[in-house]
Protein backbone atom coordinates (compact mmCIF):
# COMPACT_ATOMS: atom_id res chain seq x y z
CA UNK A 1 0.00 0.00 0.00
CA UNK A 2 1.63 3.22 -1.20
CA UNK A 3 -1.33 5.91 -0.31
CA UNK A 4 -3.44 7.06 2.67
CA UNK A 5 -6.73 7.91 2.75
CA UNK A 6 -8.42 9.38 5.71
CA UNK A 7 -12.15 10.95 6.65
CA UNK A 8 -13.11 14.73 7.38
CA UNK A 9 -15.39 15.70 9.91
CA UNK A 10 -17.66 16.42 6.83
CA UNK A 11 -17.06 12.90 5.29
CA UNK A 12 -15.29 13.87 1.90
CA UNK A 13 -12.14 11.24 1.50
CA UNK A 14 -8.79 12.71 1.74
CA UNK A 15 -6.20 10.44 0.02
CA UNK A 16 -2.14 11.30 -0.15
CA UNK A 17 0.71 9.47 -1.85
CA UNK A 18 1.10 7.26 -4.60
CA UNK A 19 -1.72 8.30 -7.41
CA UNK A 20 0.13 6.53 -10.38
CA UNK A 21 -3.97 4.59 -10.47
CA UNK A 22 -5.64 7.58 -9.35
CA UNK A 23 -5.72 5.88 -6.01
CA UNK A 24 -5.46 8.84 -4.26
CA UNK A 25 -8.11 10.97 -6.36
CA UNK A 26 -11.34 9.91 -4.44
CA UNK A 27 -14.61 10.87 -6.07
CA UNK A 28 -16.69 14.03 -4.55
CA UNK A 29 -19.30 12.84 -1.67
CA UNK A 30 -19.37 12.24 1.48
CA UNK A 31 -18.17 8.71 2.95
CA UNK A 32 -19.03 6.83 6.40
CA UNK A 33 -15.72 4.08 5.75
CA UNK A 34 -12.78 3.66 3.72
CA UNK A 35 -10.89 0.48 2.98
CA UNK A 36 -7.49 1.01 1.52
CA UNK A 37 -5.89 -1.29 -0.70
CA UNK A 38 -2.64 -1.61 -2.72
CA UNK A 39 -3.59 0.27 -5.31
CA UNK A 40 -7.06 1.08 -4.91
CA UNK A 41 -9.44 2.67 -2.36
CA UNK A 42 -13.15 1.70 -1.60
CA UNK A 43 -15.85 3.99 0.17
CA UNK A 44 -19.15 3.53 2.08
CA UNK A 45 -21.58 6.00 1.02
CA UNK A 46 -24.10 6.91 3.80
CA UNK A 47 -26.46 4.39 2.33
CA UNK A 48 -23.94 1.43 2.67
CA UNK A 49 -23.26 1.77 -0.99
CA UNK A 50 -20.01 0.92 -1.80
CA UNK A 51 -17.60 3.28 -4.31
CA UNK A 52 -14.72 1.97 -5.64
CA UNK A 53 -11.24 4.21 -7.62
CA UNK A 54 -8.09 3.39 -8.65
CA UNK A 55 -6.63 0.41 -10.48
CA UNK A 56 -9.51 -1.64 -11.23
CA UNK A 57 -7.60 -4.43 -13.81
CA UNK A 58 -8.60 -6.85 -11.58
CA UNK A 59 -11.70 -6.07 -11.09
CA UNK A 60 -11.28 -4.55 -7.08
CA UNK A 61 -12.75 -1.64 -8.09
CA UNK A 62 -16.03 -2.91 -9.23
CA UNK A 63 -18.35 -4.06 -6.20
CA UNK A 64 -21.51 -5.66 -6.10
CA UNK A 65 -24.91 -3.58 -5.35
CA UNK A 66 -26.27 -3.27 -2.77
CA UNK A 67 -25.29 -1.57 1.03
CA UNK A 68 -22.28 -2.82 3.10
CA UNK A 69 -21.45 -1.85 6.73
CA UNK A 70 -17.86 -2.12 6.32
CA UNK A 71 -14.91 -2.75 3.76
CA UNK A 72 -11.06 -3.87 3.82
CA UNK A 73 -8.86 -3.69 0.70
CA UNK A 74 -5.80 -6.19 -0.11
CA UNK A 75 -3.50 -6.15 -2.63
CA UNK A 76 -5.46 -6.42 -5.57
CA UNK A 77 -9.16 -7.10 -3.92
CA UNK A 78 -11.94 -5.85 -1.75
CA UNK A 79 -13.78 -7.23 0.68
CA UNK A 80 -16.98 -5.99 2.97
CA UNK A 81 -18.97 -6.75 5.23
CA UNK A 82 -23.06 -7.15 4.42
CA UNK A 83 -25.76 -5.49 6.79
CA UNK A 84 -26.64 -9.51 7.79
CA UNK A 85 -22.90 -10.03 8.42
CA UNK A 86 -21.85 -12.16 5.29
CA UNK A 87 -18.78 -11.37 3.93
CA UNK A 88 -18.33 -10.98 0.27
CA UNK A 89 -15.15 -10.24 -1.90
CA UNK A 90 -14.56 -8.73 -5.33
CA UNK A 91 -11.18 -8.70 -7.33
CA UNK A 92 -8.63 -10.76 -8.15
CA UNK A 93 -8.96 -14.10 -6.67
CA UNK A 94 -5.62 -16.03 -7.54
CA UNK A 95 -5.47 -17.53 -4.20
CA UNK A 96 -8.78 -17.67 -2.93
CA UNK A 97 -9.11 -13.92 -1.44
CA UNK A 98 -12.08 -13.29 -2.78
CA UNK A 99 -13.92 -16.29 -1.64
CA UNK A 100 -14.94 -16.14 1.32
CA UNK A 101 -16.63 -18.65 3.55
CA UNK A 102 -20.01 -18.76 4.59
CA UNK A 103 -20.98 -17.66 8.00
CA UNK A 104 -21.69 -14.60 10.25
CA UNK A 105 -19.28 -12.08 11.20
CA UNK A 106 -18.76 -8.65 13.14
CA UNK A 107 -15.69 -7.31 11.84
CA UNK A 108 -12.82 -8.23 8.52
CA UNK A 109 -9.79 -7.23 7.75
CA UNK A 110 -7.63 -7.52 5.02
CA UNK A 111 -3.81 -8.55 4.53
CA UNK A 112 -1.87 -8.40 1.50
CA UNK A 113 -3.29 -11.82 0.07
CA UNK A 114 -5.15 -13.17 3.00
CA UNK A 115 -8.31 -12.24 4.93
CA UNK A 116 -9.78 -12.57 8.49
CA UNK A 117 -12.95 -12.61 9.85
CA UNK A 118 -14.05 -12.15 13.49
CA UNK A 119 -17.18 -14.61 13.46
CA UNK A 120 -20.41 -13.51 15.70
CA UNK A 121 -19.42 -16.06 18.70
CA UNK A 122 -15.42 -14.33 18.53
CA UNK A 123 -14.19 -17.02 16.60
CA UNK A 124 -11.41 -16.16 13.90
CA UNK A 125 -11.68 -17.44 10.08
CA UNK A 126 -9.13 -16.78 7.03
CA UNK A 127 -9.42 -17.21 3.75
CA UNK A 128 -6.95 -16.40 0.66
CA UNK A 129 -2.82 -17.38 0.66
CA UNK A 130 -1.47 -19.80 2.94
CA UNK A 131 2.49 -19.56 2.64
CA UNK A 132 2.90 -19.08 6.31
CA UNK A 133 -0.13 -20.24 7.92
CA UNK A 134 -1.70 -17.18 7.27
CA UNK A 135 -5.15 -19.33 7.26
CA UNK A 136 -4.92 -21.37 10.74
CA UNK A 137 -5.95 -19.23 13.70
CA UNK A 138 -6.09 -21.15 16.33
CA UNK A 139 -9.25 -21.95 18.20
CA UNK A 140 -11.20 -20.30 20.39
CA UNK A 141 -12.62 -16.23 21.65
CA UNK A 142 -11.12 -13.50 20.30
CA UNK A 143 -12.34 -10.00 20.84
CA UNK A 144 -10.83 -7.84 18.02
CA UNK A 145 -8.46 -9.07 15.00
CA UNK A 146 -5.90 -7.31 13.16
CA UNK A 147 -4.29 -8.14 10.14
CA UNK A 148 -0.39 -7.50 8.38
CA UNK A 149 0.63 -8.55 4.96
CA UNK A 150 1.35 -11.89 5.85
CA UNK A 151 0.11 -12.64 9.71
CA UNK A 152 -2.80 -11.65 11.60
CA UNK A 153 -2.88 -10.92 15.77
CA UNK A 154 -6.27 -11.79 17.37
CA UNK A 155 -6.81 -10.14 20.76
CA UNK A 156 -8.29 -12.76 23.41
CA UNK A 157 -11.12 -11.64 25.99
CA UNK A 158 -8.66 -11.62 28.80
CA UNK A 159 -6.29 -9.36 27.10
CA UNK A 160 -3.60 -11.43 25.57
CA UNK A 161 -2.86 -11.56 22.32
CA UNK A 162 -2.31 -14.47 19.65
CA UNK A 163 -0.87 -14.24 16.70
CA UNK A 164 -0.17 -16.68 13.39
CA UNK A 165 1.54 -16.35 10.05
CA UNK A 166 4.84 -15.19 9.21
CA UNK A 167 6.96 -14.36 12.11
CA UNK A 168 10.25 -12.79 10.44
CA UNK A 169 11.34 -10.29 12.92
CA UNK A 170 9.29 -11.85 15.58
CA UNK A 171 6.01 -10.26 13.95
CA UNK A 172 4.22 -13.14 14.73
CA UNK A 173 5.50 -13.49 18.76
CA UNK A 174 3.69 -11.09 20.72
CA UNK A 175 5.07 -9.92 24.97
CA UNK A 176 2.57 -11.30 27.20
CA UNK A 177 0.50 -9.12 28.92
CA UNK A 178 -2.93 -7.20 28.70
CA UNK A 179 -3.89 -5.57 26.16
CA UNK A 180 -6.39 -3.59 24.90
CA UNK A 181 -6.09 -2.93 20.75
CA UNK A 182 -3.94 -3.75 18.81
CA UNK A 183 -2.85 -2.94 14.81
CA UNK A 184 -0.79 -5.28 13.08
CA UNK A 185 1.22 -3.42 9.76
Amino acid sequence: HNHTCGLRSDGQAVCWGNDNSDESSPPEGPFTALGVGGNHTCGLRPDGEAVCWGSGEWGQTSPPEGPFTALVGGALYTCGLRPGGEAECWGWDGDGQSSPPSGRFTALRAGWHHTCALGVEGDIVCWGWDSHGQKSPPQGAFIALSTGREHTCGLRPDGEVECWGRDLEGRSSPPSGGFTTLSAG
